[in-house]
């Protein structure tokens, strides 16, 4: 039923998927391409981001965050 769509459903939240204590490697070893944020933003089964903004709208202060946002529209555009 569609009520049950959300249970095959994943989420990928890069705030508690990426290893803080290896850092370089989550993050592509120097290469953006390589890093968990951009792979898992160009996977065919991203269907879309979602950001928690404060009144501040402080994640948008924040280069990763910026990132995330750009690759989410320039890959819903390419197909």
């Amino acid at each position: 039923s569609h009520q049950d769509v959300w249970t095959e459903s994943g989420y990928w939240v890069c705030t508690i998927s990426n290893s803080q204590w290896h850092v370089r490697e989550e993050l592509g070893d120097g290469d953006w391409r390589e890093s968990s944020f951009y792979r898992a933003l160009k996977s065919e089964e991203c269907k879309g981001t979602a950001m928690i903004i404060d009144e501040f709208v402080m994640p948008l202060q924040r280069i990763w965050c910026l990132f995330e946002v750009y690759h989410t529209i320039h890959f819903s555009r390419s197909g």
